[in-house]
């Protein structure tokens, strides 16, 4: 991938923070990056081929999260990863993607198919360390597996939205929450 192509890309997912996708511009890209619209278009002919990219990035960055908590042995551990990746610190690992959630009906069929794929990597790869916390009786569910995973995908998304509106790491005081709700032995 071209340097100039990452660059655009970069600056795409600070503004679909800012501002969502639907209302980012190839001026508001061109006007940062200090290249012509046409450059833009050079590597992105369509918006729907930026917005393409950026779901493509965003799968990457999942892929990368699962190789990560498969490499870890420790269930409490996996599940610390994936709070993390979830840091409000870390906007462009989550930030883009929630506000690309937020227009996943006004987006073309392509990018809503990238974005389930997405959904479908999160959601799997929660209900798997929960699935190896039980079996390893390290954590015991109050009610059925799939509202568990979906309860705990609903707060950190909820609570990194409150991040952004309160500035205050919710997240974290979600990740204590739901370790402490996991856990059958008492947390350290």
């Amino acid at each position: 991938m071209s340097s100039r192509r990452e660059e655009i890309i970069n600056v795409t997912l600070d503004l679909i923070i800012d501002k969502g996708f639907d209302n980012l511009s190839y001026q508001d890209i061109s006007n940062i990056v200090g290249i012509r619209k046409a450059s833009i278009h050079y590597h992105f002919p369509h918006k729907v081929d930026l917005g393409i990219a950026v779901c493509d990035y965003m799968d990457a960055l999942y892929d990368e999260l699962i190789v990560k908590v498969d490499n870890v042995n420790s269930i409490e551990r996996k599940l610390d990863i994936y709070f993390e990746f979830y840091n409000p610190g870390n906007k462009k690992n989550t930030s883009p993607y929630f506000s690309l959630l937020s227009s996943y009906n006004t987006s073309s069929d392509l990018m809503q198919e990238k974005l389930s794929i997405i959904c479908d990597k999160e959601y799997a790869l929660l209900e798997d360390i929960l699935k190896k916390g039980i079996k390893n009786n390290e954590f015991e569910l109050s009610g059925p597996l799939d509202l568990q995973v979906i309860t705990m995908l609903s707060a950190v998304k909820g609570a990194y939205k409150y991040f952004r509106i309160m500035n205050y790491d919710y997240v974290a005081n979600v990740r204590r929450y739901f370790l402490d709700q996991l856990m059958t032995k008492p947390m350290n």
